[in-house]
């Protein structure tokens, strides 16, 4: 049963039992003292060795039984020789094995930590380590460090470890200062934090509405929010109004952050039908490209079904249905045309002409293979059909 009162706990780590790399998820044994505690959660730099301090619940799981679930997590500096030494030992700095942790340890004690700091170069008066050794060992301990400054430093805005991981990867040891600076870094596709979370942590360090780089962020996450929505670009005025409106901006600041985004190359804008259009770049290109592939497929050769009409009509009396004449005209191009695109909304009857399409295909001998891109949307046609359907990469 889980118990949902928070709660704290300090101890030593004993052993990483599991980590995924990419979003930083670990389960460790901290020994607080009186047991050895299973803690999960998003603890992406602990270590066998550290010192750390969780907030948390319990929580039970289902196969592995009771844990400590950690929400936020402090790692407070390894103190006695005993505990650096385990820290060492753990593999934790790279470079580092157990061999030369003990030679480190049994050399500096409990000033260890500090040396690999700020006077790594003195680990070379240990036998075995060169100088050169000794500064690598230096550099790769203050990378650690880094990042969990890094951690700590975001934990204050409400990012959590393993946003703060992402954060240090592309920003480095100055990500704090970077994310002072401009709370909006933390929206881009790598980080990907949202806008909303960016502009209170903006708010917070007390930034000005009009700040640029708020008004350019939020352009881009209005463009991001109908993409969402299934809409590839924005009519220009349309997406100006609604930034303006949501920023709660006058028009001006609106229109000269726009004009630095379209510089910068971080929109594209056409014209579509006489009016101008905002693109995200990434899906203008994608959409260029559909459209090339489209009009190649166009194109290409095709052979027709001799007699469609009659067999349109042939169809329609051996079902007992009259097709509406959309319903006709898209079939008609598909037995006539070597490429057909098909849209309408709920309820039109494109499932009604496309099942019409395959059975008179099918009457008139041609081989039928039907493929979707996910295996939900195969599994729906075959259910609408009869027939097997796959999906794209299994085609």
């Amino acid at each position: 049963m889980e118990e949902h009162t928070l709660m704290e706990m300090t101890g030593t780590v004993e052993r990483v039992t599991f980590r995924n790399e990419k979003n930083g998820y670990t389960v460790l044994e901290l020994n607080n003292g009186e047991e050895l505690v299973t803690v999960v959660g998003s603890l992406p730099t602990a270590e066998a060795g550290d010192e750390l301090h969780v907030v948390g619940t319990w929580i039970e799981h289902p196969s592995f039984g009771r844990q400590f679930s950690a929400q936020i997590y402090e790692r407070l500096q390894p103190t006695t020789p005993k505990s650096i030494l385990l820290y060492l030992s753990s593999g934790a700095v790279k470079g580092i094995g157990r061999s030369n942790a003990k030679k480190i340890v049994d050399t500096f004690g409990e000033h260890s930590l500090e040396i690999l700091e700020k006077e790594p170069q003195r680990l070379s008066q240990i036998s075995g380590i060169s100088e050169r050794r000794a500064l690598q060992m230096g550099e790769e301990y203050q990378k650690k460090l880094g990042i969990r400054e890094v951690i700590l430093g975001l934990q204050k805005y409400g990012v959590m470890p393993e946003e703060a991981v992402r954060v240090y990867r592309i920003y480095g040891p100055e990500a704090v200062s970077q994310v002072r600076e401009d709370p909006y870094c933390l929206c881009t596709a790598e980080v990907c934090l949202g806008f909303q979370r960016a502009d209170a942590i903006a708010e917070s360090l007390e930034h000005p509405a009009d700040d640029p780089c708020r008004v350019r962020a939020g352009i881009l996450y209005v463009l991001q929010h109908n993409v969402d929505n299934g809409h590839t670009y924005l009519p220009q005025d349309k997406l100006l109004k609604t930034a303006a409106s949501m920023l709660g901006l006058p028009p001006e600041p609106v229109a000269n952050a726009f004009d630095d985004l379209e510089q910068e190359g971080n929109v594209i804008v056409c014209t579509i039908r006489e009016r101008r259009v905002v693109y995200l770049p990434r899906l203008y290109h994608a959409e260029q490209f559909s459209a090339d592939r489209l009009q190649m497929m166009m194109d290409y050769p095709s052979q027709p079904i001799l007699g469609a009409e009659e067999a349109v009509d042939a169809f329609e009396k051996s079902v007992g249905i009259s097709y509406a004449p959309e319903q006709k005209e898209a079939i008609l191009a598909a037995l006539t045309h070597g490429m057909l695109i098909l849209t309408g909304g709920p309820g039109t009857g494109k499932t009604t002409t496309l099942d019409a399409i395959i059975r008179i295909l099918q009457k008139k001998g041609e081989k039928v293979l039907l493929a979707a891109p996910t295996g939900r949307a195969a599994k729906r046609m075959s259910e609408i059909t009869g027939e097997e359907a796959k999906t794209l990469h299994r085609l």
